[in-house]
């Protein structure tokens, strides 16, 4: 999947939803995978509980993911390929007061 760029789901679908081209569970609660073609910063939603495993799997370009949520952190292994990967996982608010001065 590294050459998707956007992820669409039909909104009758029983089981998963898109935003802004990222797959989720239907309930907007799981990350279930951000597709390989994105590039720069991608900033987990706040209302994200929970991570599939190997969400982030073909994300080379990635170069940082920020976490609004605490609750999506909470099992580090979930960003395993990430870290392979040496993509800085960070709260949003490190990034706040990292970039945004």
């Amino acid at each position: 999947m590294k050459n998707l760029f956007n992820i669409v789901v039909d909104e009758n679908n029983n089981l998963y939803s898109s935003h802004d081209g990222v797959l989720y569970d239907k309930n907007f609660k799981e990350l279930v995978t951000c597709p390989g073609g994105r590039n720069g910063v991608f900033s987990i939603p706040s209302n994200i509980e929970s991570l599939r495993d190997f969400a982030f799997a073909e994300c080379d370009n990635l170069s940082k993911v920020i976490v609004s949520s605490l609750d999506a952190v909470q099992d580090n292994t979930k960003y395993k390929k990430a870290i392979e990967l040496k993509i800085p996982i960070m709260t949003k608010g490190e990034f706040m007061s990292k970039f945004m001065k």
